[in-house]
């Protein structure tokens, strides 16, 4: 199968990188420069991959919390460029954070610019088990985590194997799919969707509450 989800997606990451090495190459007397530069590669890239970023999750619990407590300390907005400039953060680390964040509802990304939604807010002013209430009502509505639930559901008991092999046949084969698996799995378990058994590598419906 023609991999075009990962041929857009390397094309995207290697603007990215490109614009990454761009900024570290410049004195601080050309930051507002490295800055445009940034975030027009940055808009660029975000156009070309348009298309693809509602697919698949690619980043776990914490970088996606530690992501919201980040912008946090920047008064819940920021530009991605001026993260990735200030905190020396690779692009190619941060953006699958982003990407997994907005997806899911957290933040919000406009020409560059990231901001906490209001679900994103009341995630970070709760407490853990209103955290994981808030997501996990955002996650059976989502794609694939209602397909997978409701999978895991009907059969009792769904395999890591077949796990990854329903989300190469839904979505289309990609390089990313051992961590796409292994961040459903930490997201479902994380937010109570399904529990997971390492013994048998194998998503089980959650027991029910005695």
């Amino acid at each position: 199968m023609f991999d075009g989800w990962k041929c857009c997606s390397v094309h995207y990451w290697h603007l990215h990188s490109c614009a990454l090495k761009n900024s570290f190459n410049h004195g601080s007397r050309r930051k507002h420069r490295t800055w445009t530069s940034v975030r027009k590669l940055f808009n660029l890239a975000a156009e070309t991959f348009q298309t693809f970023r509602e697919l698949l999750p690619t980043a776990g619990v914490n970088r996606v919390f530690g992501l919201l407590d980040l912008l946090r300390a920047y008064n819940g907005k920021t530009d991605v460029a001026n993260l990735t400039i200030d905190l020396r953060i690779a692009l190619d680390e941060l953006l699958p954070i982003i990407d997994t964040a907005e997806y899911m509802g957290l933040v919000d990304v406009q020409q560059g610019d990231i901001s906490l939604t209001d679900l994103g807010k009341k995630a970070l002013s709760g407490k853990i088990p209103e955290r994981k209430k808030l997501v996990h009502d955002r996650l059976v509505g989502l794609e694939p985590f209602a397909d997978v639930l409701r999978i895991v559901h009907e059969k009792k008991q769904l395999s890591r194997f077949e796990l990854a092999r329903f989300v190469s046949s839904k979505y289309g084969y990609t390089t990313d799919l051992p961590t796409i698996v292994n961040v459903i799995i930490s997201w479902g378990v994380f937010t109570g969707l399904f529990r997971y058994d390492g013994q048998s590598e194998s998503l089980l419906p959650r027991e029910a509450p005695r």
